[in-house]
């Protein structure tokens, strides 16, 4: 499925229920996707591997990060 194109991929918490290696695959995986990627995680890790912007929101208020 990840070997495929992709428009677009939207998920919601990724990593949860995972262990190390299986984000790490994960990350290599999406690494190497064309399409866009929306992510939805606390996982910093994972943001800072995939991301070229990140966009927080607190307090109601959204910050680019």
């Amino acid at each position: 499925m990840l070997n495929a194109y992709h428009a677009a991929l939207i998920w919601d918490e990724p990593t949860t229920h995972l262990d190390q290696t299986s984000i790490n695959l994960l990350i290599e995986e999406l690494r190497y996707d064309d399409g866009t990627l929306f992510l939805v995680s606390h996982d910093r890790h994972l943001l800072n591997q995939l991301t070229i912007t990140i966009r927080e929101i607190e307090d109601e208020t959204m910050m680019i990060i």
